[in-house]
């Protein structure tokens, strides 16, 4: 994605978060064409307006949503520390402790975060038929 995008225009604030959305986009597209079996279901899959859903698949929608937020959030969390806060608490801190300190935080919280919101049942796994 990085060459489609003009160097002049990778700097610009948003310019990530727009690629990543397309990434996203372009992988939900790419698992729908992989699972889907029938030709027709996939173009019905693809044509459907997310307006005229019935207000209870939109509930479910949320509450997935709501739900695959919190399971993220330990990656958000990880991404914000390592893009974000490593190198300048590292810089501005002369106390090189202070950098360790604050990762063992970090990967504490992470593991609780892994530990607390771990799956209690076998139907959540994802998987593959191949």
């Amino acid at each position: 994605a990085a060459g489609l995008v003009p160097e002049s225009v990778q700097n610009l604030p948003g310019v990530r978060v727009g690629k990543i959305l397309v990434m996203f986009a372009l992988t939900n597209l790419g698992w729908l064409i992989f699972r889907e079996q029938n030709i027709e279901h996939l173009w019905r899959d693809l044509t459907l307006r997310p307006g005229a859903a019935p207000d209870g698949h939109w509930r479910v929608g949320a509450y997935l949503t709501a739900m695959t937020g919190i399971y993220a959030l330990p990656l958000v969390l990880h991404a914000l520390w390592d893009v974000g806060l490593r190198r300048p608490l590292e810089r501005g801190v002369n106390a090189p402790r202070v950098g360790w300190c604050a990762a063992t935080v970090v990967a504490i919280v992470l593991f609780t975060g892994i530990l607390v919101l771990r799956s209690n049942t076998t139907q959540d796994f994802i998987y593959f038929q191949f």
